[in-house]
């Protein structure tokens, strides 16, 4: 019966992801940065649109040169197959059943209570239906950390688990660059873990450690910088780009450091502060400078409560001092990470909340069956988790598990079209230079509108328009 009702709770997760990815190909839900340049990337690497069709300007079309490809390649193979843009949103759920799947098959933890962690906590939440790519990374990331700890843990052989782990490492740093710096100080504590305890599994880390980070030593052998085109300075170090990234946040806490924003973010300061829902994808959509503005999204009271079951799970459990060389490994991976520039905007980073959640899971049910009082405490953390994701749920106004009042990109495309008089524009060319500044011209192009343009040059302002072009501008 135990079974059954396992397989049954597995289906029924099947169920939700399977919902959820529906829902996104019926709406468009992404913010800024999809419209910018996650669509037009998938768009330009899948060859949906060539450069002659689209061309990006200089500052995006840095970011294609330098960027990892991966998640561009997903997200343009999900568009060809579904034939329409929206499927490039169904990268998060995907990100969502790969994890499931591998915490069932690596761990025997129901696909259930694995899917309820990105519904529970918000900043995973409002990123089930977006284009954004970072639930996707960082459910890759988790995969790698849960197979190197299987890897410096096991009692057998390991290379299988390392060579998991290294694959799920190069997803992470082919999909998002700054994995790449977590994702070599992650390498370096595994190896150090292994070098001792097996060879065999060492050897796969270092056999397969180039092609993982392949993109960014091909950045460093191209442009001298393997995190092009963002120029970076370390001390004495500086390494040639050709932007510099900003950080927002409060400016109440301007100056402070990193590590302590992201501290209080994940205490949820401020967090459902000035927002049309409580939470939303990238904590945005208010003010900039605000109480709030770029923090929160883990739903502290589950994060606190999370850790809080695995410390006594772990107390209670025998102890193993290759388990806690491990956890010593992560926390010190943990505090890299909190001190890297935009940790407190936690979707970045969101897979240490991920495996905090499930490493308290895992814990808990190990210990059930030889002891009621954990067997206990694995039973309410689960009923915490449950609500925690029906809470999230109510507080977001279930706009992200459902497609209910949300326009497609061809609705938005149409309404653009009408207000922007775009037919008349396009009167005696096939040319038209979007210049205002807000990287929209996606939405004027054929793929969307069959009266749109053939051709798109996106532009700063008028005056970098091509001769001949149409202007859409200030």
């Amino acid at each position: 019966m135990s079974r059954a009702r396992g397989w049954l709770a597995d289906a029924l997760a099947l169920l939700g992801i399977g919902w959820i990815g529906f829902a996104c190909l019926h709406k468009f839900n992404g913010g800024f940065d999809a419209l910018a340049y996650h669509l037009p990337f998938a768009a330009l690497r899948a060859g949906i649109l060539t450069p002659a069709q689209f061309m990006l300007p200089p500052l995006l079309a840095d970011r294609l040169a330098g960027f990892p490809p991966l998640a561009d390649w997903v997200q343009g193979g999900l568009w060809r197959l579904f034939g329409r843009p929206e499927a490039a949103a169904l990268i998060a759920p995907l990100g969502v059943l790969a994890f499931a799947i591998y915490a069932r098959a690596a761990f025997g933890l129901g696909m259930i209570w694995s899917t309820l962690i990105f519904l529970a906590v918000p900043i995973l939440h409002t990123a089930l239906d977006g284009m954004y790519v970072d639930l996707w990374t960082n459910a890759a990331f988790a995969i790698h950390l849960l197979a190197a700890f299987r890897a410096v843990t096991a009692r057998g052989r390991a290379a299988g688990d390392a060579a998991v782990s290294m694959l799920a490492l190069g997803v992470a740093v082919w999909s998002k660059p700054q994995f790449a710096v977590v994702g070599a100080v992650s390498l370096t504590l595994i190896s150090g873990l292994l070098a001792w305890r097996d060879r065999r599994a060492l050897l796969v880390c270092v056999v397969l450690a180039p092609l993982a980070f392949f993109w960014p030593l091909r950045n460093a052998a191209m442009f001298g910088n393997p995190f092009y085109p963002m120029a970076i300075t370390l001390g004495p170090l500086a390494r040639p780009g050709t932007q510099t990234n900003t950080w927002e946040g409060p400016a109440a806490l301007r100056g402070v450091p990193e590590a302590v924003r992201t501290l209080l973010s994940l205490l949820d300061l401020d967090a459902v502060n000035q927002r049309p829902h409580g939470y939303m994808l990238d904590q945005g959509y208010q003010p900039s400078g605000t109480p709030g503005f770029r923090m929160g999204g883990s739903l502290s009271v589950l994060l606190l409560a999370s850790l809080a079951l695995l410390g006594i799970g772990l107390s209670r459990a025998p102890p193993r001092p290759d388990v806690a060389r491990a956890g010593v490994a992560l926390l010190v991976l943990a505090a890299v990470v909190v001190n890297l520039p935009g940790a407190h905007e936690l979707r970045y980073f969101s897979f240490l909340e991920i495996l905090a959640i499930f490493a308290a899971l895992a814990v808990l049910r190990a210990g059930a069956t030889a002891d009621p009082y954990v067997g206990g405490l694995a039973t309410a953390l689960r009923a915490l988790l449950a609500s925690a994701a029906i809470y999230t749920a109510f507080i977001t106004g279930f706009v992200h598990l459902t497609a209910r009042h949300q326009p497609s990109l061809a609705d938005m495309a149409r309404a653009d079209a009408a207000g922007n008089r775009l037919a008349e524009r396009l009167a005696g060319t096939d040319t038209l230079c979007d210049a205002r500044g807000d990287f929209r011209g996606l939405l004027s192009t054929r793929l969307l509108l069959p009266e749109g343009a053939a051709r798109v040059v996106e532009a700063y302002g008028p005056s970098d328009c091509p001769a001949g072009a149409a202007v859409l501008g200030p």
